[in-house]
């Protein structure tokens, strides 16, 4: 039987390379990982409200605050995908730390290399796609093991 979830991976790795290359993340790629949520959420027989209010507040917030210039749109759908796959909001916020400790990592590093100047832009959804693997994957272990 496959999962959903596990499904959504190769979803959100095709999102991370487009988003990579394009800075755009494709639609129909944000609709397909929205309904492998949704079967999630009927597999699993709940929605984590609070774990998508969380996610789309931080990432929408960014959106809106910077109008749209910090965060694009798509990936405020992205969230929102994510936030149907996992199963609490424990694995959100390891999500959202996860993406944005190897978001700010990366850019030190393209930073001190020269590879990025400080008014670069930088894709998200890659950062967001692996912190929602690192969720699905290990979530049940990283959240026990820290009580989150």
């Amino acid at each position: 039987m496959i999962y959903p979830e596990y499904a959504a991976l190769v979803v959100l790795f095709a999102i991370a390379v487009i988003d990579v290359r394009t800075q755009k993340i494709p639609d129909s790629l944000n609709l397909l990982l929205f309904l492998l949520g949704v079967i999630a959420v009927f597999m699993r027989g709940n929605v984590d409200v609070a774990g998508l209010i969380l996610g789309v507040a931080i990432i929408g917030g960014q959106w809106l605050v910077s109008r749209g210039k910090a965060m694009g749109s798509g990936d405020v759908f992205l969230i929102a995908g994510i936030s149907l796959l996992l199963p609490q909001i424990s694995f959100m916020i390891l999500t959202l730390l996860t993406a944005y400790i190897a978001a700010a990592c990366t850019a030190i590093l393209l930073l001190s290399t020269g590879r990025m100047k400080l008014a670069g832009r930088m894709p998200f959804a890659p950062f967001l796609a692996a912190g929602a693997g690192v969720a699905i994957v290990f979530g049940e272990i990283i959240t026990a093991s820290f009580r989150i």
